[in-house]
């Protein structure tokens, strides 16, 4: 063989193995108080629109945005690709002007929305008549939508989220879906989609408004909804779950591991037979025939959907399913089971209390930690901090790494240089399991003046592997 035959032989190799090698998806990153707009999507001269950095993105591709308000309207078309909000703060506002986000064409599960504020859009007017899907459009589409916010949007069919045509599956998991409004689903409006069962899983969605179904209007569509807690939505009729049915299509719905309470009013209506209609394992208020079923009140903690330590939610569900749940949920904690499945959006791991008034300079006072029934021979940790204007409780971060090197948003904590220094004898106790444990008393100093805030907050670990198995809701006392 000459040179020249033996280059060409290369040459043409070198092809053939550039044809057959899998192409790497890129990053594309999106900053919108990137001073040099509009960028050109890369880390160090980022888009300013996240418009941009779509259209620029391909199959396969992650689009990385910034924290900040952006005021677009955005269409994915008929992409898979990964939009994430790299950290809290990052909202799109659809001022009114449509949909906020659209997913219309043959995207599948590749195509990801994942961490953003979605809010103020008023929906897409289509040939029906009508504005739909004020936070949410999709159409065709099945995407995930995975630990979003959807609040404040107003449509006629779908106030946060219309979807609707055959291909639409869209699974949403681990998300907020509040203070939307539609004359028909104030949350979600699904009407004639695909056999692919729509999937709502682990999601708050609460006082949503509409004049049928406040929190949910399905009409003739494969529905799962798993451990979601439905609460304080309204309407004239069906504020929870209106289900509609027809005698030619089959369209089962699955309702699981699920909390329905204090909806204004009725939790289910079901409209129309055949009611292919299976809930179970779930707390509906008023009772639904069904496995594991109850009608008595969740004890929700106060001023939210968390379960409090009495809740009869804990530890009531079903493990049947329980490979659905995401790995993290709203919060971005880590929903690592250790028994039985609770009901409801939000498992139940860890809860810390203070025993008694914290006087200036007074006798030493306890804390107690109660954990999840799984949680044996793990330790219990407790963090104070002293509040302040510029760092009140419910606000900051600590960044803590779990088994799996992500890091836990405890969302309501300031950094670990501002902890009050404590011994550990006094901050960590073991736990057994469902026996709450107590710390050996903390006391006081006397120049701490009576009025002043502290913030506290916990989690449990395994010490000999090191992970992080749950994450405690914040707290606060006042010192007398």
């Amino acid at each position: 063989m000459s040179a020249l035959q033996l280059e060409r032989a290369v040459l043409i190799l070198v092809s053939l193995v550039m044809l057959e090698a899998p192409s790497v998806a890129d990053q594309v990153f999106v900053d919108v108080s990137h001073p040099n707009c509009p960028g050109t999507g890369t880390a160090s001269d980022p888009f300013c629109k996240i418009q941009d950095a779509i259209d620029a993105a391909t199959t396969g591709d992650e689009v990385l945005v910034a924290p900040g308000f952006y005021f677009e309207n955005l269409d994915v078309g008929d992409k898979s690709i990964h939009l994430r909000a790299v950290s809290p703060g990052t909202v799109i506002d659809g001022g009114q002007q449509g949909s906020v986000v659209r997913f219309q064409g043959q995207t599948g599960p590749g195509a990801i929305l994942e961490g953003f504020g979605i809010t103020n859009g008023n929906g897409t007017q289509l040939s029906g008549g009508g504005r739909y899907g004020g936070g949410l459009l999709i159409r065709g589409a099945a995407p995930t939508i995975r630990r979003c916010e959807i609040y404040n949007n107003t449509a006629n069919y779908g106030g946060a989220v219309n979807c609707g045509d055959i291909g639409s599956s869209p699974r949403f998991e681990s998300c907020m879906v509040s203070n939307n409004n539609a004359w028909i689903g104030g949350g979600f409006y699904f009407e004639y989609c695909d056999e692919s069962a729509i999937k709502i899983i682990g999601t708050l969605i609460e006082n949503n408004h509409a004049n049928e179904g406040g929190a949910l209007f399905s009409n003739v569509t494969t529905l799962e909804i798993i451990n979601c807690t439905v609460s304080r939505n309204f309407a004239s009729s069906g504020a929870g779950l209106v289900l509609s049915f027809s005698h030619f299509f089959e369209r089962p719905v699955t309702v699981a591991n699920c909390i329905l309470w204090n909806n204004q009013v009725d939790e289910i209506v079901l409209l129309g037979p055949p009611y292919p209609v299976t809930v179970g394992y779930s707390i509906v208020r008023g009772g639904w025939p069904g496995p594991g079923n109850l009608d008595t009140d969740p004890l929700f903690r106060s001023g939210g959907y968390e379960l409090s330590r009495q809740s009869p939610a804990i530890d009531a569900g079903s493990n049947r399913i329980r490979t659905e749940l995401p790995a993290l949920d709203l919060e971005a904690r880590d929903l690592r089971i250790l028994d039985t499945v609770d009901m409801g959006s939000d498992e139940f791991g860890l809860e810390w209390e203070l025993n008694g008034p914290a006087i200036s300079g007074g006798p030493p006072v306890d804390f107690s930690a109660y954990a999840g029934c799984g949680q044996v021979g793990t330790l219990a940790e407790i963090f104070l901090s002293r509040a302040s204007p510029f760092q009140p409780c419910g606000y900051g971060r600590i960044d803590l790494p779990d088994s799996h090197g992500r890091f836990l948003d405890l969302s309501s904590t300031p950094t670990l240089s501002s902890w009050l220094a404590l011994p550990s004898t006094l901050r960590q106790v073991p736990l057994n399991g469902c026996v709450g444990a107590r710390t050996r008393g903390m006391s006081v100093p006397a120049g701490i003046a009576p009025g002043t805030q502290f913030c506290f907050q916990g989690l449990s670990w395994d010490p000999l592997s090191g992970r992080i198995l749950s994450v405690s809701h914040p707290d606060s006392f006042v010192v007398q």
